[in-house]
């Protein structure tokens, strides 16, 4: 009997082994935490309590085109919706809101209804980031599930290659150096950039970046590695030429075919 009995109790434990993988895993095979294998987990509808808002609780909808809507459903005058835009790159989501500017957060997927999401307080020379805040993002009830990997896709007038080709001014001396800089903004919120500096560095560096109108201005808001995050104005001076601000600076640049 005690034979038996043991092997009975080896039958149930590897019943509960097989249950344990089965329930660990989908029906495509994957692992249960697929939000984490998302390029974009945020799609849908998520509820957060923000620090440095006395832990007011916010409401977010983060949409595939680059966009998302928030509100503070329990403070008055800031139920919302207030209208932002965003981009994921990694494992970096920034965005822009009106009354808040260009922000930045590191995030981490805890499970399928959980994300933790951390303030990026700074990016300093060379890319580290100086850390804040941790708000866990709960999956909204009733928010629908999307379980595709489905990026970003921007839709834009400032779609395509681009070219500044042309002498800049150096500062204290104001010296002349010639800059040829190419550049595409991709529906899926990347921005490819190729520079060329003559007799200074060249190379190409892949930044994140989305357009967002503040009601008055077009904005290029952009993640870049070593230097942060950047909103700036951008618009058009003709039919095939716009105008990039970079660092106060405005920078003419023409359509590329």
């Amino acid at each position: 009997m005690k034979k038996k009995h043991g092997v009975f109790l080896g039958l149930a434990a590897f019943a509960l082994m097989v249950t344990f993988t089965l329930s660990s895993c989908d029906t495509s095979g994957g692992y249960s935490v697929w939000l984490a294998d998302l390029q974009n987990p945020f799609i849908g509808t998520w509820e957060s309590y923000i620090p440095s808002m006395d832990n007011a609780k916010m409401v977010s909808e983060f949409k595939t085109d680059g966009t998302f809507t928030c509100g503070f459903p329990e403070v008055p005058g800031y139920e919302g919706p207030f209208h932002g835009g965003y981009a994921v790159t990694g494992n970096i989501m920034f965005t822009y809101l009106d009354f808040e500017g260009v922000a930045g957060y590191t995030f981490k997927v805890v499970n399928n209804n959980a994300i933790n999401v951390t303030e990026i307080d700074e990016v300093q020379e060379g890319g580290a980031l100086v850390l804040g805040n941790t708000s866990p993002f709960r999956r909204a009830a009733g928010s629908s599930v999307n379980k595709e990997n489905m990026p970003i896709v921007l839709s834009h007038q400032y779609l395509g290659k681009w070219k500044f080709d042309s002498d800049v001014p150096i500062p204290p001396e104001n010296t002349l150096v010639h800059y040829l800089v190419v550049f595409e903004m991709r529906t899926d919120g990347i921005m490819t950039v190729d520079y060329e500096v003559t007799g200074g560095p060249q190379g190409r560096e892949t930044e994140g970046y989305f357009i967002f109108n503040d009601g008055t201005d077009d904005l290029l808001v952009l993640f870049e590695e070593d230097a942060g995050f950047s909103a700036e104005p951008i618009s058009f001076a003709s039919s095939d030429t716009i105008i990039v601000t970079y660092e106060g600076m405005p920078l003419p640049c023409t359509r590329i075919p």
